[in-house]
């Protein structure tokens, strides 16, 4: 048997005939979401360091990798390239906003593209000096480093605890009303709460400030061997290289002109267009 679909002018649609299973509003959140995560890039377990990165500059669909037969020894690489899914039919059959044809771009080309725009950012001394004091001001950029912290948090620790023995004292000798002593009591608690919450907080600058010298510290030497660390990696392993380093890449169908804007350092919001 063929089914044809003959459309719907003959269709009587009535909406709302079924008890819902979530509500209106939980359904528009969650095609909110959905259409996020179709712009959001996603990693790249294939060999394509860059798909998802780079966004078509008519309608903002990212560019994947598409797969090809493996070219020669000297040019591996060769039928294998980036499209963008402006023009792809949608899984509900609907077409993404794009008035443009599809478009294929050499996977070579755009990579070393990119990888050559990062290279000369990277080499440059400016740059590099950025990274070090990028690195020194997150690192040491608290008023009051952990070990300070913990100087202040000793010293409390020690009058809490010789507050403790006094109070026992007058307990003992009866210098304390009784009507007074649970006060007393509820004061010390509240003291020692708030230690430990002090505590606490320091272990968390202590983990932020080793997170940040050890990222900042990859980062310094990501620029320092970038060029060599290019010609040995590929696919996901080059894509942890380049990413940190971009913070758009815009390519216009019209021009075939590829738009990057940098970082100066990995990670943070100061960028160079070029």
């Amino acid at each position: 048997k063929r089914t044809v679909f003959l459309g719907d002018t003959d269709c009587v649609i009535v909406r709302n005939a079924h008890p819902a299973l979530i509500s209106q509003a939980v359904y528009d959140r969650a095609q909110v979401r959905l259409r996020k995560n179709r712009r959001e890039p996603r990693s790249a377990r294939s060999c394509y360091a860059l798909s998802g990165v780079v966004t078509c500059a008519q309608c903002g669909s990212a560019f994947h990798g598409r797969g090809g037969r493996k070219g020669p020894p000297e040019d591996p690489n060769r039928y294998r390239t980036y499209v963008d899914k402006g023009g792809w039919p949608r899984s509900d059959g609907s077409v993404a906003p794009c008035l443009n044809p599809i478009v294929t771009v050499s996977r070579a080309k755009l990579e070393q593209a990119v990888i050559g725009a990062i290279k000369s950012l990277v080499e440059s001394g400016a740059v590099q000096t950025a990274v070090r004091e990028a690195l020194h001001r997150r690192v040491e950029g608290d008023r009051e480093t952990p070990s300070q912290l913990r100087a202040k948090l000793e010293k409390s620790r020690r009058e809490l605890a010789t507050r403790r023995a006094r109070l026992m004292d007058m307990i003992e000798c009866g210098a304390l009303p009784v009507a007074m002593v649970k006060d007393r009591v509820g004061e010390l608690e509240r003291d020692a709460r708030q230690l430990a919450l002090q505590a606490e907080k320091i272990g968390r600058v202590e983990s932020t400030r080793t997170h940040h010298r050890r990222a900042l510290e990859h980062a310094l030497q990501l620029a320092k061997d970038f060029p060599a660390l290019c010609q040995r990696l590929s696919g996901p392993e080059l894509r942890e290289v380049l990413v940190p380093w971009i913070k758009s890449a815009v390519f216009d169908k019209h021009t075939r002109i590829l738009t990057l804007e940098l970082r100066a350092v990995p990670g943070a919001d100061t960028s160079i267009s070029v």
